[in-house]
């Protein structure tokens, strides 16, 4: 380390010379800079001020805070009641050394002099910030707590803040919203909204973001952006909550509904704009003299954008991701035609939309396009082959053209859900064999899911629920990699075939609602399988094959016609979750595994009930199993015995939660008949706990 003439270096007391030599000097003693602050006024006092030294016997030097003359020290004082004289001594003396290393702070620009050794970490979170650069940074500074992070963030904000326009530190966030909420520090931060409605922006603002949720109207004169020329990031939102209607009516962009008040229009935004988020744009165009060129995300939804949005000469040559959602006044595309780095486009609930242009398939980065709730779009549109998103879900589309279909070899996510007029689906769907999830709930015209020629192993979610299909083709085994199935509310539906087997991955499968289904041959080749659903399949025979299932965890038998559950089912070390709920056929319940969760609901005509005492004491030690809901509400048939028993449970797992530890909270409920409780809550428990008469024997 090169040696520094210390006398120059303070000679030189005003101006920038000053600032740049004390920095060094900072420098100079960073080796010290995991010493303590007392360590740290020695080194220096050896060498201008050896009175310090002996002051600093005397004082345990605990912070240090800048003022006008320089620093001022809190000193926790030891000892001193008979030696007031001295006191002031060392005060001098302290003084003293304040003065040699201080400067007038004033001027905001931050040196952070007294922080020993930060320099080079301001240095380095500046060269991350990229003040200079086009583009907006966010820097975050993550260790463990105490070590100095705000302190930090603080010094790069005073070194900054002179270069903006206006700024605003807020430090403890979280402690301070939980205190005083989040509508104070959105009140901290109204210098943003002055900014606007004053009109006083000039070339210093790069970045606006206004929470409109924490204002009643805010007027803006159409020139309230000219002199911000800068402006690179603008983002207008609210944070509450806004429902995401089907269908608007014009009624809703009514004026109370615009917090923004453009009554005078919008002459221009900022051509330097890369990023514009505006939700709710209450005009029906951007400004004819705003230059969109340099936008690479615009995200205007809810807004009442008409059609032509900018000039045809614009060459939108940056733009990556549009979001237009729920324009319900937008009935074309704008014009993308040059945006050949767009990937991710959301025009959802465009109501007005009837087509999509015929250019979309050249746009060879496009990953992501929803078209959801596009209730006119009348044809599939021609896609990519790199589309990997695709919703398409509440259009009127009747078909998907094969030669379309074929091209999508990236294709993840197909959302067909509730497209009204679909009727089948092409035989080449197995060629998108990156397909992992298709759904085609609510389809009700839908009837024939085609055979699948070849396997698709990455299908993982199939979703038929609500359409017209009446049985399955057996080629269903080729979906070798499907986890769910979901079949629901499939009123037609009466056949499942066998090579159902064949999906050794399933976890789920569930069929509720399947009125005609008749055939269902389980088998426990479905050794993956998680949860069943069998609800309501009143035509359905309940295979005895359900409790050797080895992962069953949620099977849903209510509804059906079974009329007793095999012993069998106590063998379900995995089961927690069983629901009987009007089974009305249903007269016996044999001795149950430890559930979480047992719902036997108007069961009419149960009148047994076996006691769970073996499996519930084998469990003993397994707590998490003991806390959980019975329901036997509107059983009205229940014999004394099974009223014991299941009372007797009750105690037993009421008593072993309340002897658990205490993160393990109590039994949540017990209902038997017509949703009388049992004493279940953990006070009761602990009576039971201290008075063993009334606990049944072990």
């Amino acid at each position: 380390m090169e040696e520094v003439d210390w006398d120059d270096l303070l000679e030189h007391r005003s101006g920038d010379v000053r600032k740049k030599r004390w920095n060094q000097m900072v420098r100079h003693i960073g080796q010290y800079a995991m010493k303590s602050f007392a360590e740290q006024v020695e080194i220096l006092s050896k060498r201008y001020c050896a009175d310090v030294l002996e002051a600093k016997e005397a004082f345990d030097v605990q912070r240090m805070y800048q003022n006008r003359r320089g620093v001022l020290h809190l000193l926790n004082l030891k000892n001193v009641k008979d030696c007031m004289d001295k006191v002031l001594e060392w005060r001098d003396a302290l003084e003293k050394a304040a003065n040699l290393s201080g400067f007038d702070n004033s001027n905001k620009t931050g040196d952070s002099k007294d922080l020993v050794g930060i320099e080079t970490k301001i240095e380095e979170i500046e060269s991350l910030l990229f003040i200079d650069s086009p583009d907006i940074w966010t820097v975050g500074i993550w260790r463990m707590g105490g070590i100095g992070k705000t302190t930090l963030a603080g010094a790069v904000f005073n070194r900054l803040t002179s270069k903006f326009e206006a700024s605003c530190f807020l430090a403890n966030v979280r402690e301070k919203s939980e205190q005083e909420g989040p509508k104070n520090l959105q009140n901290i931060l109204l210098h943003v909204y002055q900014v606007l409605e004053n009109n006083t922006g000039t070339a210093k603002v790069q970045c606006i973001y206004v929470d409109t949720s924490s204002i009643t109207r805010l007027q803006l004169s159409s020139s309230s952006f000219k002199e911000m020329y800068n402006l690179r990031l603008l983002k207008i939102h609210s944070s509450e909550e806004f429902p995401k209607f089907i269908g608007f009516q014009d009624a809703i962009f009514g004026e109370v509904y615009y917090k923004i008040d453009l009554s005078q229009g919008l002459e221009s935004l900022p051509n330097a704009l890369r990023y514009l988020y505006w939700d709710r744009y209450p005009l029906k165009s951007l400004p004819s003299k705003f230059s969109p060129n340099n936008l690479v995300e615009l995200r205007m939804p809810y807004s009442r954008l008409e059609a032509p949005l900018w000039n045809k000469n614009q060459i939108l040559g940056n733009l990556k991701v549009t979001d237009l959602s729920y324009c319900t006044h937008l009935a074309e595309v704008p014009d993308l035609s040059r945006s050949s780095k767009i990937e991710h486009i959301n025009f959802s609930g465009c109501v007005r939309l009837t087509r999509i242009p015929s250019y979309f398939k050249d746009f060879d980065k496009l990953t992501y396009l929803h078209l959801g709730h596009c209730e006119n779009l009348k044809s599939f549109p021609q896609m990519p082959d790199n589309i990997e998103f695709l919703d398409l879900s509440f259009t009127i589309i009747k078909d998907l053209p094969t030669s379309s279909i074929q091209c999508l070899l990236g294709l993840t996510t197909l959302k067909l859900s509730y497209c009204n007029r679909l009727v089948s689906l092409p035989k080449n769907i197995c060629k998108l064999r990156s397909l992992e999830s298709l759904d085609l709930t609510g389809c009700l015209r839908f009837k024939y899911f085609p055979e699948i020629l070849e396997p698709m192993e990455h299908l993982k979610f199939l979703s038929l629920q609500g359409t017209a299909v009446k049985e399955l083709h057996s080629s269903i085994g080729m979906l070798i990699g499907l986890q769910s199935l979901i079949l629901d509310r499939c009123e037609n539906l009466e056949f499942v075939p066998d090579s159902i087997y064949s999906l050794k991955h399933l976890k789920k499968l569930s069929s509720s609602g399947c009125l005609s289904l008749n055939n269902l041959n389980l088998s426990l080749g479905l050794c993956s399988l998680e949860l069943i659903s069998l609800c309501s399949c009143i035509e359905l025979e309940i295979p005895n094959l359900l409790m050797f299932l080895p992962w069953l965890r949620d099977l849903d038998l209510g509804g059906t016609k079974i009329e007793s559950i095999p012993s069998s089912i106590k063998r379900g070390c995995q089961l927690s979750h069983l629901r009987l709920n009007y089974c009305r056929n249903l007269r016996s319940l044999p001795e149950l595994p430890v559930l979480c969760s047992l719902e036997a609901n108007d069961c009419r005509s149960l009148t047994t009930v076996s006691s769970s005492r073996n499996s519930l004491t084998q469990a003993w030690d397994k707590y998490e199993l003991f806390r959980g809901s019975y329901y036997f509400t509107a059983c009205p048939n229940l014999d004394d015995k099974a009223r014991s028993n299941i009372v007797t449970d009750a105690h037993l797992r009421i008593m072993r939660v309340a002897t658990a530890p205490s993160n393990f909270k109590e039994v949540e409920c017990y209902k038997v008949n017509r949703g009388c409780h049992v004493n279940q809550v953990i006070r009761k428990a602990k009576e039971w706990h201290h008075n063993s008469n009334m606990l049944p024997k072990m």
